[in-house]
């Protein structure tokens, strides 16, 4: 029954694709030469805007590069978090809270990791949503996760 509870969960969090933040602003539609003719518009009026230069401008530069850092952190915390258990799989497992009933790294560890791993990845994107200038925070914490949990990785596949 848990694990059932377990994989429901777990694939209800793989089913999430959409990331784009409210924050993010609308994208503008482009005017075609006609139809700024017939509003009454200027040609140059209608130039391409650098998106990056309106950024700027905008003051939205700051908060894109701690938007971008934090999802550069997610990568390498999954990433990491992926390692860890193709290198632990089948061998004795030191944490009994992910140990199966045999001692080993199996597929109800995988499972149990795997909820941890998206719980963990709701409570950012909760936080981070309430609270926008806590990304760079939680960046750096997984980071670290992501160094500690490879550096784990490294050492089980050395055990193989």
């Amino acid at each position: 029954m848990h694990l059932l509870a377990i994989t429901l969960f777990t694939g209800a969090l793989w089913a999430q694709t959409d990331f784009v933040s409210s924050e993010d602003p609308p994208a503008q539609p482009a005017l075609s030469p006609a139809r700024a003719y017939l509003l009454n518009i200027v040609p140059e009026a209608i130039a391409p805007v650098d998106p990056w230069e309106k950024a700027v401008a905008d003051g939205i530069d700051a908060s894109c590069g701690a938007r971008a850092l934090h999802r550069w952190s997610l990568i390498a915390f999954v990433t990491a978090n992926a390692a860890d258990a193709a290198s632990s799989w089948q061998l004795r497992e030191g944490n009994p809270l992910l140990a199966g009933r045999d001692g080993r790294f199996g597929l109800q560890s995988v499972m149990l990791k795997s909820a941890i791993l998206g719980a963990s990845l709701l409570a950012q994107r909760a936080i981070t949503r309430r609270w926008p200038e806590w990304r760079k925070r939680m960046a750096w914490v997984n980071f670290a996760t992501a160094g500690a949990l490879g550096a784990i990785a490294h050492r089980n596949a050395g055990l193989r």
